[in-house]
């Protein structure tokens, strides 16, 4: 992802800066947050070896073809591994659509359904060890806490 030709520095820091600071609020409820610097496969697996199946909850990415394929290949790779993959819509693009028609509808209805409330009070923490995948594979660290 790093590597697309759309994809800047700044992107990165932005992104870094936000998954600290939400670490900080998720601190108080007993959670922590882990950077994993190689591909979202990989980053995978070595979750469903260490938890077993999991649920994954990401947001439905509307970005390039780089992003879709890899998109693809997650719902591949979770559907072969028992891993459940729920995406979220966030910015209003119905995704299968075969026609616009009462498109404007949806996104209306969508815009004025209340936000999500996550309940972190019923979260459940797994703790993890984030270089076992590196030691198990001869692969060089590049896993960080953002503590």
């Amino acid at each position: 992802m790093t590597s697309a030709p759309d994809y800047s520095t700044l992107h990165h820091q932005i992104i870094l800066e936000s998954l600290a600071e939400l670490n900080e609020e998720l601190k108080c409820r007993g959670g922590t947050i882990y950077i994993y610097h190689r591909e979202v496969i990989d980053v995978l697996i070595s979750l469903r070896d260490q938890l077993g199946p999991y649920l994954l909850l990401s947001h439905q990415e509307t970005g390039n073809a780089v992003t879709y394929d890899r998109d693809r290949a997650v719902k591949r790779l979770c559907q072969s591994l028992g891993v459940r993959w729920q995406e979220l819509p966030y910015n209003g693009i119905f995704r299968g659509l075969k026609t616009r028609r009462e498109w404007d509808q949806r996104w209306q209805a969508e815009m004025e359904s209340p936000l999500a409330d996550p309940r972190f009070e019923r979260a459940q923490w797994y703790p993890l060890d984030p270089l076992r995948y590196e030691r198990e594979r001869g692969v060089e660290q590049c896993v960080h806490s953002t503590d």
